[in-house]
Protein backbone atom coordinates (compact mmCIF):
# COMPACT_ATOMS: atom_id res chain seq x y z
CA UNK A 1 0.00 0.00 0.00
CA UNK A 2 1.65 3.04 -1.10
CA UNK A 3 1.78 5.82 1.97
CA UNK A 4 -0.14 8.42 1.81
CA UNK A 5 2.12 11.07 3.15
CA UNK A 6 4.14 10.67 -0.55
CA UNK A 7 2.45 12.01 -3.37
CA UNK A 8 1.96 10.02 -6.67
CA UNK A 9 4.16 10.15 -9.71
CA UNK A 10 0.92 11.60 -11.15
CA UNK A 11 0.44 14.50 -8.65
CA UNK A 12 4.57 14.74 -8.69
CA UNK A 13 4.28 15.78 -12.71
CA UNK A 14 1.12 17.65 -11.87
CA UNK A 15 3.41 19.99 -10.22
CA UNK A 16 6.17 20.15 -12.35
CA UNK A 17 4.38 20.77 -15.05
CA UNK A 18 2.04 23.83 -13.29
CA UNK A 19 6.16 25.17 -11.99
CA UNK A 20 7.06 24.53 -15.66
CA UNK A 21 4.42 26.32 -17.21
CA UNK A 22 4.41 29.39 -14.55
CA UNK A 23 7.87 29.23 -14.48
CA UNK A 24 10.98 29.40 -12.19
CA UNK A 25 10.49 33.04 -11.46
CA UNK A 26 10.37 33.71 -7.64
CA UNK A 27 12.38 32.30 -4.79
CA UNK A 28 9.50 30.76 -3.64
CA UNK A 29 9.15 28.62 -6.82
CA UNK A 30 12.71 27.76 -7.06
CA UNK A 31 13.08 26.36 -3.39
CA UNK A 32 9.81 24.05 -4.58
CA UNK A 33 11.54 23.06 -7.83
CA UNK A 34 14.65 21.28 -6.29
CA UNK A 35 12.75 19.12 -3.80
CA UNK A 36 10.33 18.30 -6.79
CA UNK A 37 12.89 17.55 -9.04
CA UNK A 38 14.52 15.11 -6.74
CA UNK A 39 11.15 13.56 -5.55
CA UNK A 40 10.43 12.43 -9.60
CA UNK A 41 13.84 11.11 -9.95
CA UNK A 42 13.30 9.01 -6.98
CA UNK A 43 9.38 7.71 -8.85
CA UNK A 44 11.11 8.02 -12.34
CA UNK A 45 13.77 5.04 -10.90
CA UNK A 46 11.48 3.18 -8.96
CA UNK A 47 8.55 3.02 -11.91
CA UNK A 48 11.71 2.18 -13.99
CA UNK A 49 12.57 -0.77 -11.77
CA UNK A 50 9.12 -2.17 -11.91
CA UNK A 51 8.78 -2.12 -15.15
CA UNK A 52 11.66 -3.69 -15.88
CA UNK A 53 10.85 -6.42 -13.62
CA UNK A 54 7.18 -6.72 -15.21
CA UNK A 55 8.68 -6.88 -18.65
CA UNK A 56 11.19 -10.13 -17.34
CA UNK A 57 7.88 -11.13 -16.66
CA UNK A 58 6.67 -10.66 -19.82
CA UNK A 59 9.66 -12.48 -21.11
CA UNK A 60 9.74 -15.53 -19.27
CA UNK A 61 6.06 -16.09 -19.96
CA UNK A 62 6.64 -15.56 -23.22
CA UNK A 63 9.12 -18.03 -23.72
CA UNK A 64 7.38 -20.22 -21.69
CA UNK A 65 4.45 -20.79 -23.75
CA UNK A 66 6.38 -20.74 -26.89
CA UNK A 67 8.45 -23.53 -25.72
CA UNK A 68 4.93 -25.16 -24.97
CA UNK A 69 3.17 -24.47 -28.08
CA UNK A 70 6.28 -25.68 -30.17
CA UNK A 71 5.97 -28.76 -27.62
CA UNK A 72 2.27 -29.89 -28.04
CA UNK A 73 0.34 -30.50 -31.12
CA UNK A 74 -2.91 -29.56 -29.80
CA UNK A 75 -1.59 -26.49 -27.98
CA UNK A 76 -2.09 -24.32 -31.53
CA UNK A 77 -5.97 -23.52 -33.17
CA UNK A 78 -3.56 -23.64 -36.55
CA UNK A 79 -0.51 -25.08 -36.00
CA UNK A 80 3.03 -24.35 -36.61
CA UNK A 81 3.49 -23.61 -40.75
CA UNK A 82 6.06 -21.89 -42.59
CA UNK A 83 3.94 -18.31 -43.66
CA UNK A 84 7.63 -17.10 -45.58
CA UNK A 85 10.79 -18.00 -46.15
CA UNK A 86 12.49 -18.16 -42.11
CA UNK A 87 8.81 -17.20 -40.74
CA UNK A 88 7.11 -19.99 -38.82
CA UNK A 89 3.04 -19.10 -37.14
CA UNK A 90 0.52 -20.70 -35.56
CA UNK A 91 -2.28 -18.95 -33.63
CA UNK A 92 -5.08 -19.97 -31.01
CA UNK A 93 -8.16 -18.30 -29.64
CA UNK A 94 -8.57 -17.92 -26.24
CA UNK A 95 -12.00 -16.39 -25.57
CA UNK A 96 -12.32 -13.64 -28.04
CA UNK A 97 -8.79 -12.97 -28.71
CA UNK A 98 -6.64 -14.56 -31.38
CA UNK A 99 -3.11 -15.42 -30.40
CA UNK A 100 -0.56 -15.56 -33.29
CA UNK A 101 3.16 -17.57 -32.34
CA UNK A 102 5.49 -16.36 -34.65
CA UNK A 103 9.13 -17.65 -35.44
CA UNK A 104 12.26 -16.48 -37.17
CA UNK A 105 15.86 -16.97 -36.58
CA UNK A 106 17.34 -14.61 -33.78
CA UNK A 107 20.11 -12.01 -33.48
CA UNK A 108 23.41 -13.73 -34.30
CA UNK A 109 25.44 -14.46 -31.00
CA UNK A 110 28.59 -16.28 -30.30
CA UNK A 111 28.22 -20.35 -29.77
CA UNK A 112 30.29 -19.78 -26.72
CA UNK A 113 27.98 -17.44 -25.45
CA UNK A 114 31.14 -14.76 -24.73
CA UNK A 115 30.70 -11.05 -26.14
CA UNK A 116 31.54 -10.09 -29.38
CA UNK A 117 35.35 -9.30 -29.25
CA UNK A 118 37.22 -7.65 -31.73
CA UNK A 119 39.77 -10.53 -31.50
CA UNK A 120 36.60 -12.57 -32.37
CA UNK A 121 35.43 -10.22 -35.24
CA UNK A 122 38.66 -10.16 -36.97
CA UNK A 123 38.65 -14.09 -37.44
CA UNK A 124 35.16 -14.00 -39.60
CA UNK A 125 35.02 -14.46 -43.00
CA UNK A 126 35.52 -11.25 -45.54
CA UNK A 127 32.49 -9.21 -45.51
CA UNK A 128 30.89 -10.46 -42.25
CA UNK A 129 31.97 -7.62 -39.94
CA UNK A 130 32.04 -3.82 -41.31
CA UNK A 131 33.71 -0.65 -39.61
CA UNK A 132 31.43 1.67 -37.46
CA UNK A 133 32.48 5.40 -37.82
CA UNK A 134 31.55 7.35 -34.26
CA UNK A 135 32.59 10.91 -32.89
CA UNK A 136 36.00 10.10 -30.94
CA UNK A 137 34.94 12.48 -27.88
CA UNK A 138 37.61 11.68 -25.74
CA UNK A 139 40.88 12.50 -28.23
CA UNK A 140 38.46 15.83 -29.34
CA UNK A 141 38.70 16.76 -25.71
CA UNK A 142 42.63 15.76 -25.14
CA UNK A 143 43.54 17.83 -28.14
CA UNK A 144 41.74 20.79 -26.48
CA UNK A 145 40.35 21.98 -29.51
CA UNK A 146 38.41 24.92 -28.87
CA UNK A 147 34.28 25.92 -29.80
CA UNK A 148 35.32 28.03 -32.85
CA UNK A 149 37.31 24.69 -34.64
CA UNK A 150 34.43 22.33 -33.22
CA UNK A 151 31.88 25.06 -35.06
CA UNK A 152 33.96 25.17 -38.81
CA UNK A 153 33.30 21.07 -38.48
CA UNK A 154 29.84 21.35 -37.55
CA UNK A 155 29.97 20.70 -34.20
CA UNK A 156 29.31 22.30 -31.03
CA UNK A 157 29.29 21.88 -27.37
CA UNK A 158 26.39 22.30 -25.37
CA UNK A 159 26.18 23.76 -21.55
CA UNK A 160 25.61 20.26 -19.11
CA UNK A 161 23.69 21.30 -15.78
CA UNK A 162 23.22 18.95 -13.49
CA UNK A 163 22.01 19.37 -9.91
CA UNK A 164 22.75 17.05 -6.35
CA UNK A 165 21.61 16.48 -3.00
CA UNK A 166 22.72 15.64 0.01
CA UNK A 167 20.79 15.73 2.99
CA UNK A 168 21.86 17.86 6.08
CA UNK A 169 22.54 14.26 7.89
CA UNK A 170 24.49 13.58 4.98
CA UNK A 171 26.23 16.61 4.87
CA UNK A 172 27.48 17.02 8.70
CA UNK A 173 30.21 19.08 7.18
CA UNK A 174 28.18 21.56 6.29
CA UNK A 175 28.68 24.94 8.44
CA UNK A 176 25.29 26.79 10.05
CA UNK A 177 25.34 29.60 7.18
CA UNK A 178 24.73 27.27 4.47
CA UNK A 179 21.95 25.31 5.66
CA UNK A 180 18.87 26.61 4.21
CA UNK A 181 15.56 25.71 5.92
Amino acid sequence: MRDKKRPSAVQLKERADLLTMNGITTRETYFEALPLLFSIRQAAASIKAFAKALEASAVTLSEGAAAYAKDHTTALDEPLHEAAKGKTVGTVVIGTNRYTLTLTDGPLKRESGDNMTEDFLKGLPKGWTKIRHELDVTSINQQGVDKDDLFKHGLIRTEKRAWTMKTAAEAADWSEGEVQS
